[in-house]
């Protein structure tokens, strides 16, 4: 596929260095990573972000019929997966 591998953190989060070892692992393999570094932690807030920045990048062009999760870092662009 031609889609970058997603990784999302909080500043405080307990994973974050861990985020960034494993994100540069894969783009020493060749493979591309896109990354989103928000405020807080390993909670619901940023759990709830990166849902809804996820599923943007999953089902690009699907219609949102309610209110969507408050994003503080917007995805911008689209990207295509092939096989």
């Amino acid at each position: 596929f031609n889609v970058p591998l997603y990784f999302a953190a909080g500043e405080t989060d307990i994973a974050l260095n861990n985020s960034f070892k494993t994100m540069a692992v894969f783009n020493n393999a060749g493979v591309r990573t896109f990354s989103v570094l928000s405020d807080g932690g390993h909670d619901w807030n940023n759990w709830r972000r990166y849902l809804w920045q996820t599923a943007q990048i999953m089902f690009p062009g699907s219609k949102e019929t309610s209110t969507p999760a408050p994003v503080v870092n917007p995805i911008v662009g689209s990207w295509t997966g092939t096989v």
